[in-house]
């Protein structure tokens, strides 16, 4: 295969985009080895600039490695490849990068130094792939679809239950309906893609990128229902707050008041009543706009201080009562 040379660093045709054989997944794994004997070579060649140079050279270097580093693991991550590793290598030479572009300036010797190491994580970030894609070329396709077929069964599994849960949470109070049609939607199509991969992985030659593309899909929109089934729980709460508030906390409001009247306060003790009261009557407003608003705890907060200043007026009413 042709391959370009592009800022002194070797970049294969399928980053591009080009769909892959197995030959020409072989063929980038070549690739992929040999910038990192390229990498190797480094150090040497270093030796012969005055510190300064050699920092600049390696600095510039290691931005060459961490570009190409980025870009193999952006396809592996493309292949379904474990990249945890590799990104944390990444990560790793990124830190010695920065602190070899910082230390430039003033210890060129120290920046050099640490801008090598920077490249020496790139590397084994590109081994690590490596490594990760020998693996999964030298697994068999009835590997490969057994766990393809276990993934879909888990999937379809997770589907089930989760419209199961969604057809709760649809009918609790509040529940709003644009949300349980999104939920809705979301695990029809999911279910029509495990549906459609089940099929494929079905045949004689079962086309695993296609599996892979359904997969993905039912996945994130599996996700995006859950996502809507918390909303939707989290609206049941908030109007059975609601709820609770106007038919059993504020009607003893009423209650109070009615009681005041009948007891025969006197004029200073029933305005302190009414106070109270009336106080209380706030904060259940406040309690029903913060469950309205989402805020449950702040909600309850005003509930408990309102329910607090009703004591107090039950407690003085009883006290001062004239009969």
């Amino acid at each position: 295969m042709e391959h370009e040379f592009h800022s002194g660093f070797l970049f294969h045709p399928y980053a591009a985009g080009r769909p892959m054989t197995p030959k020409r997944k072989i063929s980038t794994i070549v690739s992929i080895a040999a910038v990192s004997l390229l990498l190797l070579g480094i150090t040497p060649a270093l030796a012969q600039a005055s510190p300064s140079q050699q920092a600049a050279s390696a600095i510039q270097m290691a931005q060459k490695a961490q570009s190409y580093a980025n870009n193999v693991v952006s396809v592996g991550v493309n292949h379904g490849l474990d990249v945890s590793q590799a990104q944390s290598l990444i990560s790793q030479g990124d830190q010695l990068l920065a602190k070899a572009q910082g230390e430039a300036g003033t210890n060129a010797t120290l920046a050099a130094h640490d801008a090598v190491g920077a490249m020496k994580d790139y590397r084994s970030a590109v081994q690590n792939i490596m490594q990760e894609a020998a693996s999964l070329f030298e697994q068999s396709q009835d590997q490969q679809v057994t766990r393809a077929q276990a993934l879909v069964a888990r999937l379809q599994s997770g589907t089930a239950l989760t419209q199961e849960v969604l057809t709760k949470a649809c009918a609790l109070p509040g529940a709003s309906s644009a949300t349980c049609s999104d939920a809705n939607t979301n695990l029809a199509t999911a279910s029509s893609d495990l549906s459609q991969a089940a099929t494929i992985l079905a045949s004689q030659n079962p086309d695993l990128s296609t599996v892979k593309s359904l997969t993905t899909d039912a996945t994130q929109r599996l996700s995006q229902a859950r996502q809507d089934i918390n909303q939707l729980v989290s609206q049941g709460k908030d109007q059975a707050a609601i709820n609770y508030v106007q038919n059993n906390l504020e009607p003893k409001i009423s209650l109070l008041q009615g009681y005041a009247q009948k007891a025969n306060l006197s004029s200073s003790v029933d305005q302190q009543v009414q106070s109270l009261l009336s106080n209380a009557q706030t904060d259940l407003t406040s309690a029903i706009q913060a469950f309205q608003g989402g805020n449950y705890s702040g909600g309850v907060q005003s509930a408990q201080q309102a329910v607090q200043l009703m004591q107090q007026a039950s407690a003085l009413i009883q006290k001062n009562a004239q009969h």
